[in-house]
């Protein structure tokens, strides 16, 4: 038998066209919302979660290099620590990373007679801050390099207002290093009550007002 020829009429050329033209359609279609629905689990992935943090009470600002991030005022938080030996603390905000009231420390200091201008208040920061990181709970008023920040904070406080400087100074650090390692008392309590040169006993923050230094 001779084989039989399928003929195509136009209207079955128009129907294929047709039926290729839906279907590549059809596959763009599928494509593209892939394409959306991706990115937008890309974004969602990347957008930051919101969460609440607490804010600082006050703001330190940086002196010297170093940022001081405040915190909570630490006078009720030194479990172990003898109140008659714990540094001294006023109402303002102590600075981390140690907890350092620079304001109280500065009215210490202006029990001997030496003021602290305020513009120099964030260099004392950073000083103590660095004399507690060595971590020598047991200093004295011939401590070196607690004498060169003297010296370098007050240019011209005669000898026995550096030794009385130096050596309050040096029993802050004390304190400080004391209290934040849960101690009742530095190794020597109270370096005020210690004869240096001739130097009588000197008096401590807790026996005067605070003072806040003036220019």
């Amino acid at each position: 038998m001779p084989a039989h020829r399928t003929t195509w009429s136009l209207r079955d050329w128009v129907l294929l066209a047709f039926g290729v033209v839906g279907l590549l359609s059809l596959l763009v279609a599928v494509y593209l919302w892939g394409l959306s629905t991706g990115s937008q689990q890309t974004a969602s992935a990347s957008s930051p979660t919101s969460s609440s943090s607490p804010s600082p009470t006050s703001s330190a600002g940086a002196t010297a290099g170093v940022t001081t991030v405040p915190t909570v005022d630490t006078e009720t938080e030194s479990p172990g620590m003898n109140s008659k030996f714990a540094p001294p603390d006023g109402p303002d905000i102590d600075a981390l990373p140690y907890g350092v009231d620079v304001v109280a420390l500065a009215a210490e200091f202006r029990t001997h007679g030496v003021d602290t201008p305020p513009d120099k208040l964030p260099l004392l920061l950073a000083m103590t801050n660095r004399h507690i990181a060595r971590d020598d709970d047991d200093l004295d008023a011939w401590d070196r390099e607690i004498t060169d920040d003297t010296h370098e904070l007050y240019p011209d406080l005669r000898k026995g207002l550096v030794i009385d400087t130096t050596r309050c100074w040096a029993e802050y650090v004390e304190r400080v290093i004391a209290r934040n390692a849960g101690k009742a008392a530095p190794p020597d309590s109270d370096d005020h009550k210690v004869r240096v040169d001739n130097r009588a006993e000197q008096p401590r923050i807790t026996q005067s007002p605070i003072v806040t230094p003036t220019s």
